[in-house]
């Protein structure tokens, strides 16, 4: 673009002609920029029909009116949208059960990702489009909201004006009039769809179970009277009068904090191994993986706050490094001393190796799939490195979604004590799982594959003579 081309851009974004300014498009830019006028709040980018859309508001900053020209002249308004896309894929593909819909039938309608597409892709003074963890949570949201209508009594449009800050007291059109048809579609295919968890799951996904006689038939006899005692000796060492509710100094009760450093490192880890591989009842199984998670902490802290160099000025005031020492001791042993006795109680006891609720006399509980997390997240770093088209990625990146959907279920599962299946992982492990989900998917959305269909990677490329000057 000259310079006589930029000045008549920037005059024509100043005052506000969008017919103008598509014409110039069509000039210039052979018609890839759309520009479309709304009576909302900031300049949003969005590509639709492989054109890149620009919807622009009555009023734009001055710097806007600079930063806009130089956006378009060197390009980084289209690449911002590509960006744009990716942010949305990400955002549309973790907010819906897409494997739930999938089993029920139903696509995700692209009305929907025509209308979060905006919601993420606002440009800031630069004129450039961040999506950065808040415009993609704002996304995410939206998509939520959709999905919930129905219930809050709202309609896809209610929505739309409210995330695109839509001003209804002018007389023109708010939006332009294609997004008419993206909302009816939306609004039919996805307000009124009514689904549970257990749609993100098929019958190959678990296998049914019989109620085992027995949860400790796959721990040693030495494994299990090494977590019995370490559960009796880490409840006295909690309810050790010498042991302070809320530390004040290091000097005090420096014994007690360093027993409760030693015996919180043995029990969370008899803790955790016994929780993943013992056959507890699930109540037992869950409180086992919460006495090995606090037991940790508390270990760790009690390290922190014991340190002969921490001055009490540190803790009592809650120094930088040593707040959250303090807080996680002090959750953690209120936590500890409520949990341990029944943990204690069902152990000791043999709790477990009957039914403890009616209906599994009836119907066996169904034993979720092993999600074998080492080789899924191997796999998906192995064939980030084969992406050689847009196709792979997006192959690639359902699969992923598909894993975190299948992820959130089991977690579910867990906080919710679904007495009709058992999970195979703990808690800390499936949210390990979750985000290492999270950081692949978004690494496959960054990439852009390069098209060797490009006149720049043929081989047999006639050059003209002297093409080198």
């Amino acid at each position: 673009m000259n310079n006589i081309a930029k000045d008549i851009l920037r005059q024509i974004i100043k005052t506000k002609k969008i017919d103008a300014f598509n014409e110039f498009s069509n000039i210039e830019l052979d018609g890839k920029l759309v520009v479309e006028s709304y009576n909302g709040d900031g300049m949003r980018i969005y590509n639709k029909k492989d054109k890149t859309h620009l919807l622009m508001p009555k009023n734009i900053s001055v710097i806007q009116e600079n930063t806009l020209a130089d956006a378009i002249e060197n390009g980084t308004i289209f690449d911002d949208a590509n960006t744009v896309d990716n942010a949305t894929s990400y955002a549309v593909n973790t907010s819906l059960p897409v494997r739930g819909l999938m089993n029920k039938g139903i696509n995700i309608p692209g009305g929907l990702i025509n209308l979060t597409k905006p919601v993420i892709g606002v440009l800031d003074d630069e004129c450039r489009a961040n999506c950065d963890q808040i415009n993609i949570d704002n996304g995410s949201q939206f998509v939520k909201d959709i999905m919930k209508s129905k219930d809050t009594g709202n309609t896809v449009n209610d929505i739309v004006d409210d995330y695109y800050n839509i001003d209804n007291s002018e007389d023109d059109s708010p939006l332009p009039d294609d997004f008419g048809s993206d909302i009816y579609e939306t609004e039919k295919e996805l307000r009124d769809v009514v689904l549970s968890p257990e749609d993100s799951i098929d019958e190959d996904d678990y296998e049914e179970v019989e109620i085992e006689e027995g949860f400790f038939s796959t721990l040693s006899p030495d494994t299990t009277a090494k977590l019995i005692y370490h559960l009796n000796t880490m409840n006295d060492v909690i309810n050790n009068p010498m042991l302070p509710d809320a530390p004040e100094s290091s000097d005090k009760s420096l014994n007690a904090l360093d027993e409760l450093y030693s015996e919180g490192k043995e029990l969370s880890k008899f803790a955790s191994k016994c929780a993943e591989n013992g056959k507890f009842d699930r109540r037992t199984s869950q409180l086992l993986s919460y006495v090995a998670v606090a037991s940790d902490e508390m270990s760790k802290a009690a390290d922190t706050i014991s340190n002969p160099m921490i001055k009490p000025d540190d803790i009592m005031y809650k120094e930088p490094g040593m707040k959250e020492a303090v807080n996680k001791y002090t959750d953690n042993k209120k936590t500890l001393r409520k949990v341990l006795p029944e943990v204690i109680k069902n152990v000791e006891s043999g709790m477990g190796k009957e039914p403890i609720q009616e209906g599994f006399l009836r119907k066996a509980p169904k034993r979720l799939k092993d999600l074998k997390i080492r080789d899924t997240i191997t796999y998906i770093t192995l064939e980030i490195n084969e992406i050689r088209d847009t196709n792979d990625a997006q192959i690639l990146s359902g699969y992923v979604c598909s894993k975190l959907e299948i992820c959130d279920f089991y977690i579910s599962c867990i906080d919710n004590n679904d007495p009709k299946y058992i999970v195979p992982h703990t808690r800390p492990q499936l949210i390990q799982f979750q985000n290492d989900l999270n950081r692949l998917l978004t690494q496959i959305l960054k990439i852009r594959p390069v098209n060797r269909a490009d006149r720049t990677w043929m081989v047999n490329v006639n050059y003209p003579e002297n093409w080198r000057g």
